[in-house]
């Protein structure tokens, strides 16, 4: 509920931008799933190979 009551009061310039975004949402989403994967990666791969250190 609390998600959709921002929503409703945004302007119609941020209405249009918001529909925008989501043409594209199918790539961003994609990207940013790659990117999640790569910092989790590049979080856990120091621990994968040490975890004497942490």
């Amino acid at each position: 509920m609390s998600s959709v009551r921002p929503r409703l009061m945004l302007p119609g310039v941020m209405d249009g931008r918001i529909i925008e975004w989501g043409k594209r949402s199918l790539r961003t989403r994609a990207m940013m799933r790659f990117d999640m994967a790569t910092i989790w990666l590049w979080i856990d791969w120091p621990r994968a190979v040490s975890p004497q250190d942490d």
